[in-house]
């Protein structure tokens, strides 16, 4: 395994895992609220610089958005006042991601929510998914293909399908079986199962880390669950039964 290839799967096991599991990992073992910051702040470095060596063009909204929100569980463990704190650091990121990349007219937004997704093929997103999404809605410039969001409420998918967005559903906990289920069954109803109790409980049905390797396998199932996903949409729709629109 490659320097490059090694770090790439550190870091999606640091960024996309349970928030428990960090805690363990982390926090229990450094018992240390400063060296739990740099790791933090380490790791997220790297995966900025293994996008940038891949010669994608970061576009970064809320800068190191993970980061920031790690280190509040890590204050607030600690009993530390860390809003002066923040407040500092997002000035610094905002000043230097501006300097390093090429925002053009896209606005820094403060109410943050974890979310990655790609924009196309070459500029990765990292920060505000829903609130870029609907940035992206009224400023028509940048070309929408393909889309990892990450989002609480399954609200912003239907947002995602208004705009032609490819959405990404879930290979959840169970990676395996979802992989044999679904990447190479295309069961419908597993499928619709599955979004049908997403917009009944208003939960979402997303937590999926594009990798190269999967990446066209998962468009082909992409394609396939959203004329489902569109379909059950509009019944339910059509009975009114959509709860989060209330």
């Amino acid at each position: 395994m490659s320097f490059k290839n090694f770090y790439i799967k550190m870091l999606q096991l640091i960024f996309f895992h349970d928030i428990k599991f960090y805690n363990f990992k982390i926090l229990t073992k450094t018992k240390e609220n400063t060296k739990s910051l740099f790791l933090i702040f380490i790791s997220t470095s790297f995966n900025i610089y293994i996008l940038m060596k891949n010669n994608r063009k970061i576009i970064v909204i809320e800068l190191l958005n993970f980061f920031i929100h790690r280190s509040r569980i890590i204050f607030s463990s600690y009993g530390l006042d860390n809003r002066s704190f923040f407040t500092f650091t997002k000035k610094i990121l905002r000043l230097w991601s501006i300097h390093k990349f090429d925002i053009k007219k896209i606005n820094f937004l403060d109410n943050i929510s974890a979310g990655n997704f790609f924009l196309n093929d070459k500029i990765f997103l990292f920060g505000n998914t829903n609130g870029v999404i609907l940035y992206l809605n009224t400023k028509n410039n940048y070309y929408k293909k393909i889309c990892y969001a990450h989002n609480n409420k399954i609200h912003n998918v239907i947002i995602l399908l208004k705009n032609n967005l490819i959405f990404s559903y879930s290979i959840n906990k169970n990676l395996k079986i979802w992989k044999s289920v679904f990447l190479k069954k295309y069961n419908d109803f597993l499928i619709t199962l599955t979004l049908f109790k997403s917009l009944i409980f208003n939960t979402e049905p997303i937590e999926l880390l594009i990798n190269d390797k999967e990446k066209y396998l998962l468009i082909s199932f992409i394609d396939h669950s959203l004329k489902v996903y569109k379909l059950l949409l509009a019944i339910l729709t059509a009975f009114n039964k959509i709860p989060f629109f209330i």
